[in-house]
């Protein structure tokens, strides 16, 4: 079953408006590995929730719509078996603007406005490894995610998680036992 990794940033100020919004909050387990179903930690400037799921677990549109009705939230989405990459900014209940790696054959995607210069990202990529244009627009979701909050993505989970519980995302769905109804046997 495909994985999916999520990150979900906000300003530090505005953690207890997005744990309430996603009606979770903090518990005194560590999560050092980030092997739970969501953790969370202080980044820098940003409160940063870490989630690992099955892919069709995952977050959805309607989700980061709600979670960003009380605060602005950053989104990074990697789905681990495939090479599909996605970083997302929502703000008063819709995005604003979101950059997608689909794969090689289907690259990169970008709606609206980034806050940091696509080029030069692609050009910092290009230094850093010497490679294909698909394999440099692979990074762009991270490195935008990188540049906003800090936080390298690509290095695995930050240092100091603490296990949430609750519903997460705030759909109704106990954290890592999204069921389908009864009568949805396929």
């Amino acid at each position: 079953m495909e994985k999916a990794v999520t990150l979900v940033a906000t300003p530090k100020d505005k953690a207890q408006a997005l744990l309430s919004a996603a009606g979770v909050r903090l518990t005194a387990s560590h999560d050092p590995d980030g092997a739970g179903p969501a953790s969370a930690v202080e980044i820098g400037n940003h409160f940063l929730i870490w989630s690992k799921l099955d892919a069709k677990n995952a977050y959805g549109a309607a989700d980061y719509d709600l979670l960003s009705m009380t605060s602005p939230i950053l989104v990074l989405e990697s789905a681990v078996d495939t090479d599909t990459k996605t970083v997302r900014f929502h703000q008063d209940g819709s995005e604003r603007w979101s950059a997608t790696f689909a794969g090689a054959d289907a690259g990169l995607t970008v709606a609206g406005r980034l806050p940091v210069s696509l080029e030069r990202l692609r050009s910092d990529v290009r230094t850093d490894k010497v490679g294909e244009v698909c394999r440099v627009d692979a990074a762009i979701p991270a490195n935008v995610f990188r540049e906003i909050t800090g936080f390298d993505a690509v290095s695995g989970p930050p240092a100091g998680l603490m296990r949430l519980s609750g519903e997460l995302p705030r759909l109704g769905v106990p954290i890592g036992s999204r069921r389908k109804p009864w009568w949805r046997f396929w």
